[in-house]
């Protein structure tokens, strides 16, 4: 009887290298999305300034002036840079269903993982100012809602991230 030779090990898939510009793409969409929903956090929260106006603020009457001349700025940089980021959104979520190794790209990963820890600042930050306040016995509606704010906005695009990283986990 031949001895039976060892199989032979299976070479190492290739990695695919990406060009620049993917990466650039995916700059562009985080920027946008940074921006976009810096905007409309901005705006939820003059909405409940406008609509909830803190009893225990002495400074109110002073922000009614700084919320006219700050809405239009907010509105302009969501109606500029919302439509760019959901282009670069829709495009690049396409490249991924034909392309699934583009999950695995270094700068794509990276800035998933930054925004997920600016997320959680942002949010851990809110929650400790709102229970401060609670504390020290100046919360109020106004409070609440201001966190809720945040909540809602830096809150959705951390779960939603949490989720896309995950499922790369256990996909990849």
């Amino acid at each position: 009887m031949e001895p039976i030779a060892p199989a032979a090990p299976t070479p190492a898939q290739p990695v695919r290298h990406f060009g620049m510009w993917i990466s650039f793409e995916y700059i562009l969409m985080f920027i946008c999305l940074y921006v976009s929903f810096t905007a409309l956090g901005g705006i939820l929260n003059l909405a409940v300034d406008k609509y909830v106006p803190n009893a225990t603020d002495s400074f109110s009457s002073g922000m009614v002036s700084l919320q006219t001349s700050i809405l239009p700025g907010y509105l302009a940089a969501m109606l500029v840079t919302y439509p760019i980021f959901a282009f670069f959104y829709y495009h690049l979520n396409k490249q991924v269903l034909n392309t699934p190794d583009i999950k695995s790209l270094r700068s794509r990963k990276l800035l998933m993982y930054l925004t997920l820890v600016i997320t959680f600042i942002i949010v851990i930050s809110q929650l400790i100012g709102t229970l401060y306040g609670f504390f020290q016995g100046t919360s109020t509606m106004n409070t609440a809602l201001h966190f809720s704010v945040t909540l809602l906005v830096a809150g959705s695009v951390f779960v939603y991230l949490l989720a896309d990283v995950r499922g790369d986990r256990n996909h990849g």
